[in-house]
């Protein structure tokens, strides 16, 4: 089955090459599992083999056949519905008032078309850093904006849910409240109570 012998009972290197490369192919694995093989028998490509030698070597061979090469194996793939990565879509709103006064911030939900329409839910209102406080309606789509008593920046951000349902598409806007101090908008004249001048 394996033999490839000359009547001089010897091989030369050539031949002992090409006798591995055919066993490899009839064993269905690498030249280098045979070569792993062959250097298991303490044979060398240094000497040539004797037909002995090849016997063992066929021997050898034949029993693993016998166990049957190496399985081949491959992954099976599943792949999932392709979804677009949930965004946050923010924009912001500037407004500036004195740490005198207060503002009335009103939401109107509406569509790329421009057209009102729902959100899941009451939008929430929160102070994100600064001095003012926010004080909004029961359904969340108006708040009051009080400033704090000292100038300064204040972020407020504003989040709603716009996929009514069990899905979950947050809509949010920051809206940066500018406070600064009240300025003088008269002289305050009074009245005082006349009387006497010096003599």
């Amino acid at each position: 089955m394996f033999g490839i012998f000359k009547k001089n009972n010897m091989i030369n290197e050539k031949m002992w090459f090409n006798l591995a490369e055919n066993l490899a192919e009839k064993l269905g694995c690498g030249v280098k599992e045979v070569a792993e093989a062959l250097r298991s028998l303490h044979l060398s490509h240094h000497h040539l083999a004797t037909k002995e030698d090849l016997k063992e070597v066929e021997q050898f061979l034949a029993r693993l056949i016998r166990i049957g090469p190496k399985k081949k194996f491959k992954f099976d793939w599943t792949i999932g519905l392709v979804t677009n990565k949930k965004e946050t879509k923010k924009t912001h709103m500037d407004i500036k008032i004195t740490n005198e006064q207060q503002v009335k911030v009103t939401l109107t939900p509406k569509t790329d078309a421009g057209k009102p329409v729902a959100v899941d839910g009451a939008p929430q209102w929160t102070v994100v850093s600064g001095d003012a406080t926010v004080k909004p309606e029961a359904d969340g789509l108006s708040a009051m904006l009080v400033s704090g008593e000292s100038p300064g920046d204040t972020e407020i951000l504003v989040e709603a849910d716009a996929d009514i349902g069990e899905g979950v598409e947050t809509l949010s806007e920051v809206i940066r409240l500018t406070v600064s101090g009240a300025t003088a908008k008269n002289l305050g004249l009074s009245v005082g109570t006349p009387e006497l001048k010096p003599s």
